[in-house]
């Protein structure tokens, strides 16, 4: 009877394995956001944090296709009610009160399209979800104005660009916090059931 047990795991292992990896692929290609930005438009960006990073430093980096992250922009102050610190077209608010990190990128341009992250500079470096890829709209799209405080729809990817009028007349895009709870619930239950299904097939495999 011992014989015919093992053959059946040996075949439903590398399946299991195959299937696992799927959704791990799957989960993490959630955890990143994309959003479109009109050239020569600012960009706001929110990131939420835990209250225990309220002292620590906070930058905003881009993340290279080798080598290091570069970081652009950082906190350099550690006050209770806002860190704000700038280096050219980059600026970070860091407000410890509310536990929301602000990043504006002014004047978008062609050569800033790449992947950003905003991270708390600890030990190990913590990195806030989720790190977003900027790629440049359409031409067409750089003129398109919206209040995101009128937007009703529900958001099922963290993928839509709402730009929202400045005095200036320059669009500024907040990319929204709701838009981005729906991926990461998916991705867990999305986990949770493959791990259910290991442990079942598991059981039996090693039943009399």
């Amino acid at each position: 009877m011992e014989g015919t047990g093992t053959p059946g795991w040996t075949l439903r292992e590398p399946l299991l394995l195959l299937l696992l990896c799927a959704s791990g692929l799957h989960a993490e290609g959630q955890y990143e956001d994309h959003e479109c930005v009109g050239e020569g438009q600012d960009v706001s960006v929110d990131f939420h944090y835990n209250s225990r990073y309220k002292y620590s430093f906070k930058a905003w980096q881009r993340v290279e296709s080798q080598g290091p992250p570069k970081t652009l922009v950082q906190t350099e102050t550690k006050n209770e009610d806002l860190n704000r610190a700038q280096v050219g077209r980059f600026v970070v608010e860091d407000n410890p009160t509310t536990g929301i990190i602000n990043i504006t990128m002014m004047q978008f341009q062609r050569q800033d399209v790449g992947l950003y992250q905003c991270v708390i500079l600890v030990e190990p470096l913590v990195t806030l979800p989720y790190p977003v890829w900027l790629s440049l709209c359409p031409e067409h799209l750089s003129t398109t104005h919206r209040n995101h405080r009128t937007v009703t729809q529900p958001l099922s990817k963290p993928t839509a660009v709402i730009p929202s009028p400045d005095p200036d007349g320059t669009g500024v895009i907040r990319v929204p916090f709701f838009g981005i709870v729906i991926p990461v619930v998916c991705g867990l239950f999305s986990k949770s059931l493959v791990f259910i299904i290991l442990f079942a097939v598991t059981q039996r495999s090693f039943s009399p």
